[in-house]
């Protein structure tokens, strides 16, 4: 299943870094409401380096 715009035209996937934060989150919104496919990538909260 692919997503499709309002004009029927397939968007393309988009890869967010941080989607899991508070920008990040904002931009995964606009991006699905504006009919792309979103990927998103997270720090994982129990690896010490990333604190």
């Amino acid at each position: 299943m692919s997503s499709k715009s309002n004009c029927g035209e397939e968007k393309e996937l988009v890869c967010v870094t941080g989607a899991g934060g508070f920008i990040g989150s904002w931009v995964v919104k606009e991006l699905l409401q504006r009919g792309y496919r979103v990927r998103g990538t997270a720090r994982d909260p129990a690896d010490s380096k990333n604190a």
